[in-house]
């Protein structure tokens, strides 16, 4: 029987379940007596949990292939936050609620937001407050949950949902794959499992009840697909399956270090998407030729207040310092729309999106310029503004930049010049004036995406999947063209991002059109550059 999941992390596993029943800390309501002496024990819980996430994020930064330790800064940051913290102790004085019941209330409330949220990105980031949950309230209550998972043989791991903390205490040696009730994709316990290496599959729901502890099943992580009972043709069309997989890998690793060249020898640039610094390792391991796309929002997305210039410096030097003789194009904040964090608070944030919607912060915006600028170290930074709205927008930005620029130098901090502003074209309105644009910046990057929607008012979300590959419509495909040849023209490049920049039928008319680089996923890397060495222009 098959069930049908989310894909996440590639591979094929064919081994017995080991179900694990998460298991929830359960809180009383009882009331206390003496309130001062209950908040300095929630206090010690909290200081406790600290050094226990310094220990964790220790752990983690030397086991080579996890890249993601700097998650338990993340749950830091939110473990020790002054509004939930106050929040707690108003209950306490309030209520004489023992803590952690006071404590679950908070919680349960940031987790209910999280998961209501309709971005599937902030929706995600629930499964982080509940490892911090668990692991202050264990603690309230002397109740600390065991991860160490008792297996003596190869299993695949079936359970409701995994946190950092488990993802951390896995036998990587004895858990060949692991399967999800819920999960996320861009989740930090998913990343995390990623880049273990181990195949996963989320987001299986009720179905979970159909795997019984012991049975024998196979998975998919790339297709997302879990047989249950499988017969004996099953098991023999899985295995030549793997084998033809594994010797694809084999094949395409030769394209990791070898520059992008079509047939007739023209060099086209495959750069890759990430969401944060963590996908860097990602992006390298699969031959990226630099950063076509770095979508800073998930900084913003991921904390309960505003990062702070540091720890926006501190995130972009990683990555431009990982490609430090090629291009870095970093989006500065693209929030709005679908993509309102409800725990941070921007001017008209209901109205505007992108560039309009940061120029009307001012103060987040100029942050996160000077975070850049200060970054580019190596001289290899791009910096791209989304959804621009207008010329006068753009040109505000532009100018934002230059006097952020001058303040930094003038406060000592040397920054490096050469660096590259440009455009996210996502908008049609854009389109139409595109050689005005191209006369003010160094580049362009297609947003095929929102290009889309704009062309054709179609769901934002779902452009990736059309059925009936709009993308391949003769007038959106004109509308690249024209793109491109406004940036050649004004003596500027044009990348395009999306997932059509890897699509079989449109690349070949990309490479026609003159497009100087494409951005994708990192595991689209070597098929596409395999793909476009057949390809002549």
């Amino acid at each position: 029987m098959k069930i049908n999941g989310k894909p996440v992390s590639d591979g094929i596993a064919m081994y017995n379940v080991y179900k694990l029943n998460n298991q929830i800390i359960s809180v009383n309501n009882d009331l206390i007596s003496v309130i001062e002496l209950e908040i300095k024990k929630f206090h010690k819980a909290i200081d406790e949990s600290t050094i226990e996430l310094d220990r964790l994020k220790d752990i983690a930064s030397k086991r080579q292939r996890l890249a993601n330790f700097e998650v338990f800064s993340s749950h830091k940051l939110i473990l020790n936050d002054p509004l939930i913290i106050n929040e707690v102790e108003e209950i306490i004085r309030k209520t004489k609620l023992n803590a952690a019941s006071a404590y679950k209330n908070v919680i349960d409330k940031y987790i209910l937001k999280f998961e209501t949220m309709k971005n599937e990105y902030m929706s995600e980031r629930s499964n982080d407050i509940t490892d911090i949950y668990q692991r202050v309230v264990g603690k309230l209550v002397n109740q600390n949950i065991d991860f160490n998972f008792i297996m003596t043989k190869e299993v695949i791991l079936v359970t409701k949902d995994i946190t950092p903390s488990m993802v951390l205490s896995l036998n990587t040696k004895l858990i060949k794959g692991i399967i999800l009730e819920k999960g996320g994709k861009t989740s930090h316990s998913s990343l995390m499992i990623k880049n273990l290496g181990i195949p996963l599959v989320i987001g299986i729901k009720e179905n979970i009840d159909l795997l019984s502890n012991g049975e024998f099943i196979i998975m998919d992580g790339e297709l997302g697909d879990v047989i249950s009972s499988p017969t004996s043709d099953e098991i023999y069309d899985y295995i030549i399956l793997q084998n033809k997989r594994k010797e694809e890998r084999v094949f395409l690793a030769k394209f990791t270090n070898k520059e992008t060249i079509t047939k007739d020898g023209s060099k086209i640039e495959i750069l890759a998407n990430i969401n944060n610094d963590l996908e860097v390792e990602l992006a390298l391991k699969n031959g990226a030729e630099g950063i076509g796309l770095f979508r800073t929002e998930f900084m913003y997305l991921d904390t309960l207040d505003y990062p702070s210039e540091d720890e926006l410096f501190n995130s972009y030097i990683k990555v431009l310092y990982a490609f430090p003789n090629k291009k870095v194009i970093i989006r500065t904040l693209d929030i709005g729309g679908d993509k309102i964090p409800k725990h941070i608070k921007f001017n008209k944030q209901d109205e505007l999106r992108g560039l309009p919607l940061t120029l009307a912060n001012k103060e987040v915006l100029k942050a996160q310029i000077k975070a850049l600028l200060r970054a580019n170290k190596h001289g290899n930074l791009s910096i791209m503004f989304p959804m621009v709205g207008s010329i006068d927008s753009l040109k505000e930005a532009i100018q934002l930049v230059y006097i952020s620029h001058y303040e930094l130098t003038d406060s000592g901090v040397e920054v490096n010049v050469n660096y590259k502003l440009g455009i996210m074209v996502e908008e049609m309105d854009v389109v139409k004036d595109i050689e005005s644009y191209a006369k003010e910046v160094d580049f362009f990057s297609i947003g095929t995406n929102d290009l889309l929607q704009s062309m054709y008012n179609v769901d934002r979300q779902n452009t990736d999947n059309t059925n009936d590959k709009l993308y391949l419509n003769p007038d959106f495909l004109k509308t690249i063209k024209k793109v491109i040849n406004a940036s050649h023209k004004a003596g500027i490049s044009t990348s395009l991002c999306g997932e059509i920049a890897c699509d079989i039928d449109v690349v070949p008319k990309l490479i026609k059109y003159g497009i100087d680089s494409l951005s994708m996923s990192p595991k689209k890397i070597l098929k596409t550059r395999y793909l476009i060495s057949n390809i002549s222009k």
